[in-house]
């Protein structure tokens, strides 16, 4: 019996993959490599003020939003997603965190509450303004509080498409 767990995490593995896809301009969330997650990815190569970041996102596709970082794999991710799919070097980017009536929430699709931001995936130390993920010089890569009057990068996040809700 133990010798079918790994061959049915292997089934649900392969069925993840050919079920989940992602819309033109998306890329799948995996990690680590090979461990994927329903969720999309998209660079954009521009800058923008965070509040215009998050229409853009709103409008590019069905359901999509500023991306989210609940742990810190997927900073890693999206952090690396933007350096590598981008046409100049990122020391800096706005993500999904959204500051409202002295509170955090990631930012969700049009239409849906935005969700709380949970102290167990990070802590911001402003209550206002905006948030960027900043890669110092020490390698490490962290939310910080900014003037929400930067142009700055992004990318945006939507739900993976499948058989059942295709996405186009």
């Amino acid at each position: 019996m133990a010798d079918t767990i790994p061959i049915v995490q292997e089934l649900q593995g392969a069925m993840a993959m050919a079920n989940c896809f992602c819309q033109n301009g998306f890329y799948q969330y995996e990690w680590p490599s090979g461990n994927l997650f329903g969720v999309c990815v998209g660079s954009l190569n521009q800058n923008d003020y965070q509040q215009d970041a998050r229409k853009y996102c709103k409008g590019t596709a069905k359901e999509a939003y500023l991306v989210s970082e609940f742990d810190k794999n997927k900073r890693a991710f999206n952090y690396d997603f933007i350096t590598n799919h981008g046409t100049k070097k990122v020391d800096s980017y706005y993500n999904g965190l959204v500051s409202q009536n002295g509170s955090w929430f990631w930012d969700q699709p049009k239409g849906k509450p935005l969700l709380p931001l949970d102290p167990s995936s990070g802590s911001v130390s402003t209550s206002s303004g905006c948030i960027a993920d900043i890669k110092y010089s020490d390698g490490s890569i962290s939310w910080a509080p900014i003037s929400c009057g930067y142009r700055l990068p992004y990318l945006c996040e939507v739900s993976t498409c499948d058989t059942d809700f295709y996405c186009f």
